[in-house]
This record gives C-alpha cells, structure tokens and sequence, in this order.
C-alpha cells in the first residue's frame, strides 16, 4: 500500500506544480482540496482595488481547486483507491472512519465503488475485534432489504476489516447477502474465511435459502454439504419445496444426489407427504406436477411411506379433497397430483392393509399345496385327510382329522402356539 502512495506521489508532484494545488486526502467526512496562489497579490492602496484583489484571488483559488480535482479524479481508480485508504486515520474510532466513507460514496461518483472500500477496510484491520464486530452488529441488525443497497458500502469494509460475518445474533451477513443474491459480496466473504455450511443455533443453514443455480453453484465451489441437516427443514431440498422455488433449481439438487428420501424427523413424513398437502408455496397445478415427476423419478419406492398417523400421501390428498370445495386451486392440484401418485403405485394406507392381507392369503394358499402330503404334527402319520389347524396366526403346519377330533376335546387351543381356535 505505501509502495503504491509513493509512485502516485511522485505523479501527484508533477501535476501540482503545473496547477499548483495539492489534495489533502480525507478530513470531517469529505475530500478537501487545498490550493494557493503562484504569485500572490499586492496590497493595493483603496478598497476598489482591494475588493478587486480579493475577487480575483478567490477566482484563482477556486479555478486552481476546480482543476487539481479534475486532475485526481482523472487518476486511475486503484490509484485514487490507495490514496483514500493511506489518508485514512486509524486513531479515530472505526465508527467515524465507516460513517466518513458513506458519506464520501455519496459525494464522489467515483468513490461510490466496493472496491474503495475494501481498500479502506483492508487499511482498518488493525482495529480491535470487539469494536469492529460491535459495529457490524449494529449494522447487521438494522439492515433489511429495503436498505441493504444503502448500507452494503459498510459491509464491504468491515468485512475486509476482518469482522465477524456473525456479529448479530440472528442474521449473518451471508444469508443477507444470500438472501439479495448478492454475489458480489458473497465472493467477499468467501475470500474472508467464511464457511458455506455455517449454521446458527436454531436456525437452518444459510445456504438453505438459496435461489438460483448460479449462486448455488458457487457454494459448490466452495465444498458445501448439500446433505446438511437443518432446524426447521431436514435438507434443502424440503426448504426448496417450502418456498416454492423453481424446478430448474430442485432438478439441479437432484442431480447433484441430494437426499430425496429424507424424512422428517417428529411426524416420519416424506417429502411426498411435504408436497401432497398442496401450500400456497406452488401456485400453478403444472408446477406440482413437474415437482412430483421429478421426487417420483428420484425416489420411487418411497410413494408409499407412512408417517406417524399410519398416512400415506394419497391418504392426505383424500383428506384434503373432503375438506376443499371443489372449484379451488387446491381441490384442482389434488386431483392432478392423486392420478400421477396413482400412476406411480401410489396407494392409501387402506389400499396397503388389503394388498398385505391378499398376499398373506396368496402365501398360505401357495404353502398349502406344498403341504398337501405332509405329516400329521401330532401323529407324524400321513393321511389322505388332512386338514390346516384353524388358527388365526396361519401356520403352514396341517393335522390329520382323526388327531383335529382329539384335540377339540381336550382343549380350544392351537397345539403350536396355544391361541383360541377359530
């Protein structure tokens, strides 16, 4: 940095000779330019030519400050940056010098630029890490997205300063910047150490609010976890459907092998079941149905996964149906989404116990013909009358009639595992 003053020196030197001015870097909040007169005036002997001095000294005063300020401003931009942040006074408290540097992006076009104040924060870096993250506190916690454009300038130098991106107790300056799609300062803080994957206490991860695939390509680059567990969401691809963003960016997810079988973790539910209760998140019926395609190709056998009521995602589309007049949105999104699950195997958890039941009746058909000449289990004889033990466990076992008799006489029970006949 001095390096670079003492060449811009040098430069300065030859052109304030010719105009004979000279800058005087930062002082109370603006750019002051100083200048003084070559030859100076004589005392002339009467106030007209008195008057008449003082005019045309203070005509020669402004013209030579008019020009020495064309002349710098002309510098090139790394060279008006690095004479800024050299005047820049570092025993003055880092409140003063950010609040000085706002002020000067808002009266010098060409001052209104990050990179002066990265520069700038660059020079504050020595401040104590208490003051500086004390001042990104205050403006992280007022700072919102009506006027993040006007306190971004700040946010630059204080993160090259070396404040904490977690300053505020809630907001990190990440999601702010996340949030604006900001990718700008993004980069900033990435260069400055700050991790992608970073999580607050109660809070999802920032980069779960992501919304492009630009952005979320850069935290890529940077090794984030696209499988990260969060607070309110179990992944980013559940906060994605919460907040209805695109299918381009929940395809991307899916291809980048983000967990679409995750389930939620206090209710056991799926993110069929997430996407089945039809919010307000998705407007348009043909975007549940792109979502869905999607899940369905992704995780298939998971259509069909019940939560901690015993519902599947068809049984929540139902229930929705009875309570919904049928001209809504949501009734029409419903139907839509109940032939696709449909489509796919999709069933209710009734559809389910009947499919079970006809495969364990299917099973004990099958073992019976198996059976069919096997031994008596209590007399181990064969017999051409042989018959199933009514029990309601289904055992495959058969008893001979002759021993079946006997048996009801002397008890009710089934010989094998002592439940009531039926």
């Amino acid at each position: 940095m001095k390096k670079n003053f003492f060449i811009v020196k040098k430069l300065l030197v030859m052109f304030f000779v010719i105009s004979n001015t000279y800058v005087c870097g930062m002082e109370d909040n603006q750019i002051i330019f100083f200048s003084r007169s070559m030859g100076g005036y004589k005392s002339d002997i009467g106030n007209a030519n008195l008057k008449n001095s003082k005019e045309n000294l203070e005509k020669s005063i402004a013209a030579a400050e008019h020009n020495s300020k064309n002349i710098f401003l002309s510098l090139p931009n790394e060279i008006v940056y690095s004479i800024l942040a050299y005047s820049v006074d570092t025993t003055k408290p880092l409140e003063d010098i950010m609040k000085s540097s706002l002020l000067l992006s808002t009266t010098c076009k060409k001052a209104n630029t990050p990179e002066l104040f990265i520069a700038i924060g660059k020079v504050c870096s020595s401040y104590d890490i208490a003051e500086k993250n004390s001042v990104m506190k205050r403006l992280l916690s007022n700072t919102n997205d009506f006027n993040y454009k006007n306190v971004r300038h700040g946010l630059f130098l204080l993160t090259y300063a070396g404040a904490d991106n977690n300053a505020d107790e809630r907001y990190t300056l990440l999601s702010r910047a996340i949030h604006r799609e900001d990718k700008q300062m993004i980069i900033a803080l990435f260069q400055n150490n700050v991790n992608p994957n970073q999580q607050k206490k109660y809070e999802d991860p920032d980069f779960f609010d992501i919304k492009t695939v630009e952005i979320l390509q850069m935290f890529i680059d940077q090794g984030v976890n696209l499988n990260a567990e969060g607070h309110y969401n179990p992944n980013l691809l559940w906060s994605c459907i919460t907040h209805g963003r695109s299918s381009d960016l929940i395809e991307f997810y899916l291809n980048h092998k983000v967990d679409a079988k995750k389930i939620k973790i206090g209710n056991n539910e799926c993110i069929f079941h997430h996407l089945a209760r039809c919010n307000y998140s998705y407007r348009n019926i043909e975007n549940y149905i792109n979502l869905s395609t999607l899940l369905l190709k992704a995780a298939p056998d998971i259509i069909n996964t019940l939560n901690q009521k015993g519902q599947t995602a068809m049984d929540i589309i139902k229930e929705i149906m009875k309570e919904e007049k049928q001209k809504t949105n949501i009734y029409k999104a419903c139907i839509a989404l109940a032939e696709l699950f449909e489509k796919h195997g999709g069933k209710t958890a009734q559809q389910l116990k009947q499919d079970e039941q006809k495969r364990k009746q299917e099973l004990r058909g099958a073992q019976s013909e198996n059976n069919e000449h096997s031994d008596c289990i209590i007399c181990f004889d064969k017999s051409d009358a042989m018959r199933h033990i009514p029990c309601a466990q289904g055992h495959p076992d058969r008893i001979c009639v002759g021993c079946y008799d006997l048996l009801l006489k002397s008890s009710n029970n089934c010989p094998l595992c002592r439940t009531a006949l039926s």
